[in-house]
């Protein structure tokens, strides 16, 4: 087991501003060289994180796909019931345009007479 020197790496931790009393929990911490490489393994490695967005860059492409086909198929069931509705509205009108055609001319044939 290789030690690092201790004093060198709380010595500089000082210099950079930290209190005393954290550079030693520091160094006392992480005395050895082999926890150091322990925490080495634990860090991840910028070849994961590349992995890790392109497996996100493919799951928000599912999800992206999925909600375009959501949107489309929403759109068309709106089509058909605006369609529905529009032909509804003429079944209902159209009797009483006739019938408010039929009422005027009894009313003109009356003025007329």
């Amino acid at each position: 087991m290789t030690i690092i020197n201790t004093h060198i790496v709380y010595k500089e931790l000082v210099e950079i501003g930290i209190s005393k009393e954290h550079a030693e929990i520091f160094v006392n911490r992480f005395a050895t060289k082999t926890e150091f490489e322990e925490l080495e393994k634990s860090v991840v490695k910028p070849s994961e994180f590349t992995i890790a967005i392109s497996d996100l860059r493919h799951d928000i492409s599912d999800i992206k796909n999925g909600l375009n086909n959501n949107i489309s198929e929403l759109k068309n069931e709106l089509k058909l019931n605006i369609s529905d509705i529009k032909w509804d509205i003429l079944k209902w009108i159209m009797p009483l345009f006739i019938a408010n055609i039929g009422v005027m001319i009894t009313l003109l044939i009356n003025i007329i007479n």
